[in-house]
This record gives structure tokens, C-alpha cells and sequence, in this order.
């Protein structure tokens, strides 16, 4: 063997501050391209000496990853190897601004790529004050079994279902831009999980989800996985924890749960029996009181029965394995010891408020609705979040906000548009109706216990609970043409007059959320724009609030 002639000089990386639990990456180069290095990962608080050639112009970053931010990251140093020599990465932990909020304005920024993203960091650097509170970035997919901190590749954002063009790293970082940009500007900044594509499972539901996924489209699709469900559990556990991780990664202030699967509900759903004999229930009722009472779990054990056949639309039906999973999801995101300092929101159904467990034939009136409550047919999630509430009201208690997707709805067929029957089905009237039902079941300010009795003639009258929950409840505003119904006639299109009026409509509710940062003006609807949209919204809900402007030119590059 020889001994090499070239000489070398100790360079030692001294790393310090990471918080528990954070590590280090250490990346290096030379201005020449001359060597391919080992870069060594994981590296805690500590000091590690590198043999370097002498005379090299060496280039050094060290990336921090874990649950933390840190003011510098990475922290770099270039300089000639002419002896040894000490690279000290001293980390400082960021202090992370709390953005409280009492009243809403939520803005949902969809971004399916990094220029969308700089869009609003362009807009967000020119203007001091915004004229909303907080933005949600949507959206990650459920199944994420393989986050790596620091990167986004597989976690489903910003074209990065796999491992997208090779760039997760920089758009990581460019997305943490963002999170600290907006959180300087007062805003709260939510991760959403979930969405429409991201809640539907092609194998069941088809084209009931929307084109096939295919390699041109860009289409991908993704749903949760079941922590109640023993051959899913492993699954879930990965893919919620990377969640949390992700979001505490990212410096987010919260997660927005967005649960859409209507084809899970639908596939287990089983009969709602009482809504078959309604009043006349004598012996499910009979059943229920000899058990106990009217809880959820009895009203499931004895008021359901067998499954829905598919594609059923006569047959009142419950959802109790989804409710089920739900819940189970729910915890697996509340009891993780690195959510306990993170805000949890969802977008709601706007059906979800209501009781479908109804000794009743139908939905007759508003006034019978929010009495007796109604029934379930398939094909939504009708009842969703009453019935969570009334399975685990502590669960629900620890969302922040239930942000209804008043959006989307229909007038060209009463008997599946109309909130109830005959039902008015203009937009600000349905709005009104669905907060309506929201307020009374779940936001009740007289809250009162399920009543179940039968009179002597048999005859049944059941009352579901009302109940008085934590989280705000918002409406919901859609900016953009709707995409449901196909039927242009039968879109409800939001124009600045149904602005003014439905948030004056709704000024005392707990605030807004807003589809999204840079939806098109449909123009030939005469559709309202982005900036009316949410400067009103302000107007409505932050005037009072000296951190925001909301005349602020914002989002300066929509219309």
C-alpha cells in the first residue's frame, strides 16, 4: 500500500441547541464538484471531526429536523481548508408566536404546486396587516406512511403524492416559509387532511369519485385508514402520527380534519328501523328504556338492524361504523402527547348537525326538524358530527371549530336540495337553515338530555339531546362557480349582494370559512371575487381587532 499524498485537515462540526428529540443533517461540497461526499444524517448535540483535503473551498449545511423551529435552518459556512478547523451550528430555538382568535375568518389555500405557494408569499410579503386570521394549507393525504421530516415527498401537498419531481426538500422549506411568514402577520396556520380526492376510496365508490386516476390527469386519490378496524390499525397509527409530526415539523398551529368519505358511509350503512314504523315504535323504544335510557349506544344496539342494500335511497339507514372510525380517528390525533399544544378544526357537512336517529317518517319543517330530528338516506353524511357529539361530546369539545361547507348546494330538485320538506331553497336561505340546525343541536344555550317514552296506547315520542359543545361553528362561503350541481341552473353562485347579505345574516355566528385564496370570478355567473369576499367577511367579523386591516389589498394578485 501507499500512502496518500494528499494532506487533510480536521474539520469539526460542533452542533448544539437542538431541542429533545430534534436532529441534524450535515451536508458538504466543494466549489469544484470534486468529490462526492458521505453526508451524514441524524446527528444530535455533539461534535464529529471530518477529515477534508487541504485547500478545498468547502461548503457546509447543517439542516435541523424534528418537532421545532429554529431561527436559522440551515445554518451554513463556506470557507478554504487550510488547517483545522471548527464549524460551530449553534442552534436557536424560534419562539413561535400564539395567534388567538374569538371570531373566524378562514381562508382555504389550495396548493397543488410550488408557484401557487409563492403566490401568496409574494402577496403576504407586501402588505403589513392581512384581512383574514387564518389560512388552512390544503392538502395532505390520510395515508402517510412514509413522511420523512423535512421533506414533503409523500405526504400528498403540493404535487407530492410520491416522491413528485424530487424536490420535497425545498418545497418543505418553502412551505415553512410560508407557516412563519403568515404567523408574523397574525394568522393561525392549519394543515388540512383529507378533501373530497383524499376521502374516497376509487375501488368502492368509482366514478362517484371523479375521473380515474391516471398518470396524464394527475389525478390521485387516497382515503383514511380505520383505527378501529384491527387490519388498518398498524396503517393508521404511522399515518396520524406523521400527521402531528408534519405539522409540528412545519411550525403549524393546527390540523383541519376534512372527512368526506361518503362512500364508507354508504357501503356499511345499516337500517334506522324507527324511521320505518316512526312513532309506532313501540318495542325498539320498549327495548331502549329496559336498557337504560335513549344513549347512542342504545339507540345503535336496538333501533338498527341489517345492512342498506347498495344503492338504496328509500330506506332510512344509520352510519354507526363511521361514526365509529371517526371517533377512533379523532383520538388517534387528541390523545398523541405531540398534538396536546395543536388546534383542531374540521370542515363539516352542512347536514351534519342534525340527529338522523328520528322516530319520525321524514323531515316535514324546520320546526319539526329541530324537534324531533330527521333521517338518513345515503348518499352524504347527514347526522355526522350530532351523532359523534353524542357518542364522545369530548372529543368534539376538543376541536377549536366546526367550519360548515354551506357551498355546493342545489336548487333544481327539492326533494334532494331542500333542507326539508318544501324547504326554501335559495342560497342565504339554506345557509340560515343549516346553522339554524347546528345552533339547536349541537350550540344549544338551554342544553337538555334525550327523552324517550311510550303512553299507554303504545305510542312513542323520543326528543334527541340538545347539546351545548366548545368549538365555534362557521358558515361557509364559496367563491369560484360550484362544482356540484352539474346543471348550471341549479348552482347557487355567490355574488357580492348574497355577501352582504349572509354575513349580516349571520353576524353573531363564530365566523367564516372561505373557499379559497385564489378561486376565478365566475364571471358569467356574476360571481363575487376573493378580495369583496373576504374584505366583508372582516368587516364582519375583525373590524375590532387592531391586528388586521381589512381594506388591506389582499390577496393582491386575485381578482
Amino acid at each position: 500500500m501507499v500512502k496518500s499524498a494528499i494532506a487533510n485537515n480536521n474539520v469539526t462540526v460542533a452542533i448544539s441547541g437542538l431541542e429533545s428529540g430534534d436532529t441534524a443533517a450535515t451536508s458538504f461540497s466543494d466549489s469544484n464538484g470534486k468529490y462526492v461526499y458521505a453526508n451524514p444524517a441524524s446527528k444530535a448535540n455533539g461534535s464529529t471531526t471530518y477529515k477534508i483535503e487541504s485547500g478545498l473551498n468547502l461548503g457546509t449545511s447543517v439542516l435541523a429536523s424534528g418537532s421545532n423551529i429554529y431561527t436559522v435552518n440551515p445554518i451554513t459556512n463556506t470557507g478554504v481548508v487550510n488547517a483545522a478547523k471548527t464549524i460551530n451550528a449553534t442552534f436557536k430555538k424560534a419562539v413561535t408566536p400564539v395567534v388567538d382568535a374569538n371570531k373566524l375568518v378562514t381562508v382555504y389555500l389550495l396548493i397543488d404546486t410550488p408557484a401557487q405557494l409563492k403566490q401568496y408569499i409574494d402577496d403576504l410579503s407586501k402588505v403589513s396587516k392581512v384581512n383574514f386570521n387564518r389560512v388552512i394549507f390544503l392538502f395532505i393525504k390520510p395515508t402517510m406512511t412514509n413522511y420523512v421530516s423535512g421533506s414533503l415527498a409523500n405526504t400528498g401537498i403540493m404535487g407530492y403524492f410520491n416522491d413528485g419531481d424530487g424536490q420535497g426538500v425545498a418545497a418543505f422549506k418553502q412551505l415553512q416559509q410560508a407557516v412563519a411568514l403568515s404567523k408574523a402577520k397574525n394568522i393561525q396556520t392549519f394543515i388540512s387532511v383529507g378533501g373530497w380526492n383524499y376521502s374516497c376510496n376509487y375501488d368502492v365508490y368509482g366514478s362517484n369519485c371523479g375521473d380515474a386516476a391516471t398518470v396524464a390527469n394527475g389525478i390521485h386519490y387516497d382515503w383514511f385508514p380505520d383505527p378501529a378496524d384491527a387490519s388498518q390499525a398498524a396503517t393508521a397509527k404511522i399515518s396520524y402520527d406523521n400527521v402531528i409530526k408534519l405539522t409540528n415539523d412545519l411550525g403549524m398551529q393546527g390540523i383541519d380534519l376534512d372527512y368526506e368519505e361518503f362512500w364508507h358511509a354508504d357501503q356499511y350503512a345499516v337500517t334506522w328501523q324507527p324511521g320505518l314504523t316512526a312513532d309506532w315504535s313501540t318495542a325498539i323504544a320498549q327495548s331502549i328504556l329496559s336498557a337504560g335510557g335513549p344513549t347512542y349506544a342504545n339507540l345503535m344496539k336496538y333501533g338498527t338492524g341489517a345492512a342498506v342494500p347498495a344503492n338504496s335511497t328509500s330506506i332510512p339507514a344509520e352510519m354507526p361504523k363511521t361514526v365509529d372510525k371517526v371517533a377512533a380517528i379523532m383520538h388517534a390525533l387528541e390523545d398523541n402527547a405531540n398534538s396536546s399544544s395543536l388546534l383542531f378544526a374540521t370542515a363539516a357537512p352542512p347536514v351534519g348537525g342534525t340527529p338522523i336517529t328520528g322516530f319520525v317518517y321524514g323531515d316535514p319543517s324546520l320546526e319539526a326538524v329541530n324537534t324531533y330530528g330527521g333521517l338518513w338516506w345515503l348518499g352524504n353524511l347527514k347526522g355526522l358530527w350530532y351523532n359523534l357529539t353524542d357518542k364522545d361530546q369530548a372529543a368534539v369539545n376538543r376541536f377549536d371549530s366546526l367550519g360548515l361547507m354551506t357551498y355546493d348546494l342545489c336548487s333544481d330538485n327539492p326533494g334532494k336540495c331542500a333542507p326539508y320538506l318544501n324547504a326554501p331553497l335559495d342560497l342565504a336561505s339554506q345557509v340560515r337553515i343549516y346553522m339554524s340546525n347546528y345552533t339547536n343541536w349541537l350550540k344549544n344555550a338551554s342544553p337538555s338530555a334525550a327523552s324517550l317514552t311510550v303512553s299507554q296506547n303504545g305510542q312513542v315520542l323520543f326528543l334527541p339531546a340538545k347539546l351545548n359543545v366548545k368549538p365555534k361553528i362557521q358558515f361557509g362561503f364559496e367563491v369560484n362557480q360550484p362544482a356540484y350541481p352539474q346543471n348550471v341552473n341549479g348552482q347557487l353562485q355567490l355574488t357580492n349582494a348574497l355577501v352582504d347579505t349572509i354575513t349580516t345574516q349571520q353576524k353573531n355566528s363564530d365566523g367564516v370559512i372561505i373557499w379559497q385564496m385564489y378561486s376565478k370570478q365566475n364571471t358569467a355567473g356574476n360571481g363575487t371575487t376573493v378580495k369583496y369576499t373576504v374584505s366583508k367577511s372582516c368587516q364582519t367579523f375583525l373590524a375590532n381587532d387592531s391586528r388586521y386591516d381589512c381594506g388591506a389589498n389582499f390577496p393582491a394578485s386575485a381578482n
